[in-house]
């Protein structure tokens, strides 16, 4: 069996099957998992996998003289054998074993195209399995190395070897010894003496399902690995496609200055892991470095002495609640930016910022909707909006749309949800809010910003304060002087000058402060930022500094329209 790599989570393996009876193992999900798809290129007569769980009486020697209609199997024949309309066997699975006898006088090669999986079926205790193992085509081992970790399949890694048959030319299943090779992608008939979790010598254990499966929110996973061995063991993990090493970052440790930080997986990846010991591998996806709005791909983990995992890795952005593509960075974002610099109006040069002793920080917020619209927010309040039911055929009460949060801006909607924290025993919302941030937000409570949020971008926009504004800096309710009114203290008379702020915030390709974050440029943000103050002084006064955003949500609206119920 050999294998060539494609693109995605797929993998194809490759097998010349000679006529008569064949025992394969299957270790990918192929794309078009019907049988009649998946077997129709080559001339089958019949396909057999085991149905349920066997016991010690369900092995035979002689594959032609199986029992057809045995419950404990399922059975593909096609068109136009006269047993196709009793056909049990109707789709094909990974990780699973199959009997395929072909016909004519012509061996013929077989390629499967499809999704590895980590998920193998269990062992039946005491009992033959139809088995096949995660073996490397391009060091193939022995049966005896190969089993001797497991006590289940080889008594004590001296003793004997328990029973593996393996199928011949002629349909016949012998005996192997310990010291025959085993080959890749084929099934045997192995005896557990006992219970077993026995998958190969070097064992593979992912957190969650079958694979790598970072979705659109997991930020990292890590990858187990555990030696069965008494000897060490140089894994190598190679992703198969070759967006891999720039897409993936993994949490290494620099042998030269001791210290720990993401960095790109690269080509490969080597561990050694001691006899008996356990390694992990923690990888995470660069959604920023994503070609599309999905990735997919097969890391490659082999010990060099006979075993081979496919591991199935798949992450992809985020997308609308109808499903479709968004913008990259849609959602709200929270930070701080630090002033470090401002213009002295009487120095040398007014316009230049002269760096201030230490600088200032205040909280900034933006939202960014799925077409790029990027908005500053002075407070955004979170709420809870609950789902709704319909009633189906039969009286069968199903959710219409799921519960949500939601994030708002206007308070006057605020009664329209319920709170998700409780505090003295009430729900209330979560507010995040500014300080340093005010301004007349219209109807939306936001400022629209001109410009492209995202890496290389710059978004900008103006603040007007005018003289009365509650917040303007020269407002003074006690103060005569201030207090924009006139001398009996009853009309309106400005006495401040109306105060612009034009801000400006330039995304940079990497962190400000220079720190080596996993994914900049997906839900971490940065760059520089300056501002022009003008109504203070005279000269205007500018300011200059950095800032660092963080995605807390991917809410792609503010201020949704209440559910109708």
């Amino acid at each position: 069996m050999g294998a060539a790599p494609v693109h995605g989570q797929e993998f194809t393996q490759t097998w010349t099957l000679r006529p008569g009876w064949n025992a394969v193992f299957l270790e990918v999900a192929p794309t078009d998992a019907r049988s009649v798809a998946v077997f129709a290129a080559i001339p089958v007569e019949s396909v057999w996998t085991r149905a349920e769980r066997l016991s010690s009486v369900d092995f035979v020697r002689d594959q032609n003289e199986a029992r057809w209609n045995d419950p404990g199997w399922m059975v593909y024949r096609p068109e136009p054998y006269p047993e196709a309309f009793v056909t049990t066997l109707h789709t094909v699975q990974a990780n699973r074993p199959y009997l395929i006898r072909i016909g004519g006088s012509q061996a013929v090669t077989w390629r499967v195209t499809g999704r590895p999986s980590l998920r193998h079926p269990a062992w039946v205790p005491d009992a033959y399995n139809l088995r096949g193992f995660p073996v490397d085509p391009a060091r193939l081992p022995r049966f005896g190395e190969f089993l001797r970790s497991s006590a289940a399949h080889h008594r004590s890694g001296t003793g004997p070897m328990e029973e593996v048959y393996r199928l011949g030319a002629d349909g016949q299943w012998r005996l192997a010894g310990a010291n025959d090779t085993m080959g890749a992608g084929e099934a045997y008939w192995v005896y557990s003496r006992g219970a077993s979790r026995f998958v190969a010598p070097l064992e593979i254990e992912v957190d969650r399902g079958d694979g790598l499966d970072y979705d659109a929110l997991i930020e990292e996973l890590p990858v187990r690995l555990r030696n069965r061995e008494a000897s060490a063991r140089t894994v190598v993990a190679a992703m198969q496609g070759m967006q891999g090493a720039d897409v993936l970052v993994s949490w290494e440790l620099d042998t030269a200055d001791g210290s720990v930080a993401w960095r790109p997986f690269g080509a490969r990846r080597t561990i050694e892991i001691a006899p008996g010991a356990r390694a992990s591998l923690r990888l995470a996806p660069r959604r920023s470095a994503f070609a599309g709005n999905a990735y997919g791909d097969v890391l490659v983990a082999s010990d060099g002495v006979g075993t081979r995992h496919l591991i199935p890795v798949s992450a992809r952005r985020r997308t609308t609640e109808a499903g479709g593509p968004t913008h990259p960075h849609v959602g709200l974002w929270i930070g701080s930016l630090r002033v470090s610099a401002v213009s002295e109006a009487h120095g040398a040069d007014p316009t230049l910022p002269t760096p201030v002793p230490s600088p200032f920080a205040m909280r900034v917020l933006f939202h960014v909707g799925t077409n790029g619209q990027a908005r500053l927010l002075k407070e955004a309040i979170q709420m809870w909006e609950d789902g709704t039911y319909r009633t189906v055929e039969g009286g069968v009460r199903v959710t219409d749309e799921p519960g949500r949060f939601v994030w708002l801006t206007r308070p006057e909607l605020v009664p329209s949800f319920r709170g998700v924290a409780l505090r003295d025993g009430v729900l209330t919302g979560r507010r995040l809010s500014t300080v340093g941030i005010d301004f007349d937000g219209g109807a939306e409570n936001s400022l629209s910003l001109a410009g492209a949020f995202e890496v290389g971008g710059t978004v900008s926009g103006t603040i007007v304060l005018p003289p009365n504004f509650p917040t303007h800096p020269f407002r003074h309710r006690f103060h005569p002087d201030h207090d924009n009114l006139d001398e009996r203290f009853a009309a309106f008379r400005p006495e401040a000058r109306e105060v612009r702020r034009r801000l400006e915030f330039e995304f940079t390709p990497g962190d400000p402060g220079g720190a080596a974050i996993r994914d900049y440029g997906h839900d971490t943000l940065g760059g520089i930022f300056r501002e022009t103050l003008s109504g203070l002084h005279h000269r205007d006064v500018r300011l200059l500094g950095d800032f660092r955003l963080q995605r807390i949500a991917d809410t792609p609206v503010l201020n949704p329209t209440p559910r109708q119920r």
